[in-house]
């Protein structure tokens, strides 16, 4: 990595660093409006935006080249663990780490740091930790609400009052909505189909 290039990242995660009550507000904001996540309604806009505060706060501690896998599984592992024991189904967790990815993007992307190709390319590196992050911590998340599963089931497997639809299906009525941009990338290419009819 040249000195630019380290430059432009930790120009990025200063910001995202700076901005973690605004940004995590927002996150806040979007995962109490959003229809996917309804089990986030019992908690008020305060409450959110301090979880997800530590989060933005931390970022550059978990896109750091030292940190491994492990540290991340343990957050992330125990994190799955809580919100099973706070009654959230997995699909709403995942889905709000979904949310915490798409803001902090937004506000990179806004920040006026990545204005050309250049300035991308030069931040590629950290965009792929960030992704690579994420990954990982949805699927520590997954495993880690998995593990408190598997030890509710096993602790009350003759209790009746678990049941297994509301553990499991959540209340998300309908598959998220594809966004314009997405439908635009879809229909472009389905109009390159080499498999059509002339």
């Amino acid at each position: 990595m040249g000195r630019e290039d380290a430059m432009i990242d930790e120009q990025l995660v200063h910001i995202v660093e700076s901005r973690a009550e605004a940004i995590a507000g927002q996150w806040a904001k979007e995962i109490r409006a959003s229809r996917y996540t309804p089990t986030y309604s019992r908690f008020s806009h305060a409450e959110l935006t301090e979880r997800s505060r530590r989060v933005y706060e931390n970022l550059g501690n978990w896109l750091d080249m030292d940190t491994g896998s492990d540290e991340i599984g343990r957050e992330y592992a125990q994190l799955g663990r809580t919100r099973y024991m706070e009654g959230f189904p997995l699909s709403e967790i995942l889905y709000g780490l979904h949310i915490t990815k798409k803001v902090v993007w937004r506000h990179i992307m806004s920040s006026g740091l990545l204005n050309s190709a250049l300035e991308i390319y030069r931040a590629l590196d950290l965009i792929v930790r960030l992704f690579h992050f994420y990954d990982l911590a949805a699927f520590f998340i997954a495993r880690g609400y998995q593990d408190a599963l598997y030890l509710a089931l096993k602790r009350e497997s003759r209790d009746t009052s678990l049941s297994l639809e509301e553990v499991l299906r959540g209340e998300m009525p309908v598959e998220p909505l594809i966004t314009s941009q997405q439908a635009t990338a879809r229909s472009w290419l389905e109009s390159w189909n080499l498999f059509k009819t002339r």
